[in-house]
């Protein structure tokens, strides 16, 4: 073989491997929320939980408790799969990520990811030791534009049951204010009973 045939074979080969890198890292997700919701759907409507929930909306407040069906729940839920846009490839441009931060108020690490690219502007993700044993996902969604404003806080909580993360609570919060209207304030804070 010629060098000039040598160094093309070497060049193909060096391109494949880095196709084939690059296509494995636009495959890889930073945390899959949608497999997180649904899991935890189908242990906790196998669990029969009950649910405590407290809304606020717009000084009208409303205390409930009731024992969701799984379908219940996933409806109560659903809010939180949006975050698996950061997945898709078009979440995925602008996504800067930061992993093993220290908690200033825990003894917990956090992967925290900030995008510039999506109504999703940040997401926590505090565990203890390792991400598998999750603890918390905190995210902040917001939006402008010319007709609206609004921004959301989302918190979920964990506890560790057999080894395995299990939702404990979860809230939602935030504002949202249509042009020529008044801000509309909204709470919502469940905890799961067994």
């Amino acid at each position: 073989m010629a060098i000039k045939e040598i160094v093309i074979v070497m060049c193909g080969g060096l391109f494949f491997l880095l196709a084939c890198e690059t296509k494995k890292r636009a495959n890889q997700k930073y945390f899959d929320f949608d497999s997180l919701i649904s899991e935890q759907v189908a242990v906790l409507g196998n669990r029969k939980i009950g649910l405590e929930k407290f809304t606020f909306f717009n000084s009208i407040s409303l205390d409930t408790m009731y024992f969701p069906s799984a379908k219940n729940l996933t409806l109560e839920l659903e809010i939180f799969r949006q975050l698996d846009v950061v997945n898709k490839s078009v979440g995925r441009k602008g996504v800067l990520t930061q992993n093993s931060l220290s908690d200033n108020h825990s003894n917990l690490k956090i992967n925290r990811l900030t995008s510039n690219s999506t109504p999703i502007k940040e997401i926590k993700i505090f565990y203890l030791n390792k991400p598998e044993k999750l603890r918390k996902i905190e995210a902040l969604i917001s939006e402008n534009n010319i007709l609206s404003r609004f921004e959301r806080k989302l918190v979920m909580e964990f506890e560790e049951k057999n080894g395995k993360p299990m939702l404990s609570s979860y809230a939602i919060n935030g504002v949202e204010k249509m042009i020529f209207r008044d801000s509309i304030r909204f709470e919502i804070k469940s905890k799961i009973t067994p």
